[in-house]
């Protein structure tokens, strides 16, 4: 039989694909999918903890997670939260693979159920990996950007290795005040931004047209060279000064005066 893919979308205000893909697309349309991007490479035979987080119709998180566990050789722990037990998507396909490899564990997390709400990455207890504990997992964490930090904050030094994928842009810290000077290489022109702010917004804001795709720092898209100057990463907090090195701007601030090679 054809491999079939299932695919969920979230209608997001503003959005022209999304928008488009719920409320106009007929049926029978044809869509061409480019290939995947991202961060995430699953260690080969690792036993893996899998933190996923969903909010009200948006159920990017878990999508990728079935995939992941299905050619591996160790165990597989999938904690999957929602608000209700009614928002959980694939909960009977994950239920079955579950009850069909004893590899795989789900749990399935519902944080205002009424009568036994579950507890939050912040305070979730992992008491029940089996042979494998906490130390010992590879974590791949994927959901809203307060979600991944909070699973970062929690887990970052305490496991065997830690990869996440957050599908929400990063707040700007409050922090970061004042202004520097960033000069675009390529026209010579330079522009006062702020700092925190994300250089794609900056750029925006003065009527540039950079690059981008899904500003979330996942696709590369408006990925360019930082000539000199100095930015800090939005998502991990990660300050980064070396000269002549690729910045992903939609999810990078400005430290210091900047050359960008655009």
């Amino acid at each position: 039989g054809r491999n079939l893919l299932s695919i969920t979308v979230k209608a997001v205000d503003g959005g022209r694909v999304s928008r488009y893909l719920v409320s106009q697309a007929p049926q029978g349309s044809v869509f061409h999918i480019g290939e995947a991007f991202g961060d995430f490479s699953v260690p080969t035979a690792a036993p893996l903890l899998l933190l996923a987080r969903a909010r009200s119709r948006l159920r990017i998180g878990v999508m990728p997670l079935p995939a992941a566990s299905r050619p591996l050789g160790a165990p597989v722990d999938l904690y999957y939260w929602e608000r209700s037990h009614a928002g959980f998507s694939f909960r009977e396909e994950l239920l079955a693979m579950a009850a069909a490899d004893p590899q795989l564990q789900v749990r399935l997390l519902a944080t205002r159920d009424a009568q036994a709400p579950a507890a939050r990455i912040d305070n979730v207890v992992f008491d029940s990996l089996g042979d494998v504990p906490l130390a010992q997992r590879h974590v791949l964490a994927c959901g809203p950007d307060g979600f991944v930090a909070a699973a970062r904050n929690r887990l970052l030094h305490h496991v065997a290795g830690f990869q996440a994928e957050a599908f929400t842009p990063p707040p700007v810290p409050a922090g970061d005040q004042g202004e520097v000077q960033l000069t675009l290489a390529r026209s010579g022109r330079t522009l006062s931004v702020p700092r925190g702010r994300p250089l794609l917004d900056s750029l925006e804001a003065h009527g540039l047209k950079p690059k981008h795709g899904c500003r979330m720092g996942i696709c590369n898209t408006c990925t360019c060279v930082r000539a000199s100057g100095a930015t800090r990463h939005l998502r991990t907090g990660q300050d980064q000064d070396e000269p002549a090195m690729p910045v992903r701007i939609c999810v990078s601030a400005p430290t210091t005066d900047l050359v960008l090679d655009i």
